[in-house]
């Protein structure tokens, strides 16, 4: 039988030039869509829909964020941590150790990693390349699968494992 959600509108009252409304909205678009994922019963084994549900998170962000998405055997999603880090305009520094540790502490099997750029052109940089290698090594050195890494910009996004870099 088909689950019938509730959905339920709240009204808030706020002083526009408030700067935590964009925070606010945020985290209820990332809590909205989290939901949506583990509700859905989608495999996250597909790119395509990855690239979907980031890019309506995060293509418009106007500083650096790396995310992780973590997954059980099976590919479903098990947390999703928007941002394991947050970085600057143009540069988030991350290391592997940070994005491992929390998918051990939740027993994830495979991680999705991803994060943005503000410019908007979703092109993976040389330092991106290089940090995906150090996490994929990283992660199967623990018995951990990295199975993608997706830029996210304003322009689309890029998948490392649909253009061959990973």
């Amino acid at each position: 039988m088909a689950e019938r959600r509730k959905r339920v509108t709240v009204r808030v009252s706020y002083a526009p030039d408030d700067p935590m409304i964009p925070v606010i909205l945020r985290a209820f678009r990332v809590a909205e869509g989290t939901r949506e994922l583990r509700g859905s019963g989608n495999l996250l084994n597909e790119p395509a829909l990855v690239k979907e549900y980031l890019a309506g998170l995060h293509g418009d962000d106007s500083q650096e964020q790396t995310g992780a998405l973590y997954l059980n055997a099976r590919n479903r999603l098990i947390r999703h941590d928007p941002e394991v880090y947050r970085g600057t305009l143009d540069r988030a520094v991350v290391e592997p150790r940070e994005i491992l540790k929390r998918a051990l502490l939740c027993n994830a099997v495979g991680i999705i990693l991803y994060h943005n750029h503000p410019s908007g052109d979703p092109t993976p940089s040389r330092e991106d390349r290089e940090f995906t290698r150090r996490v994929s090594a990283s992660a199967e050195a623990v018995g951990l699968r990295l199975l993608d890494h997706i830029v996210v910009g304003s322009a689309g996004c890029v998948s490392f494992r649909e253009v061959g870099l990973l």
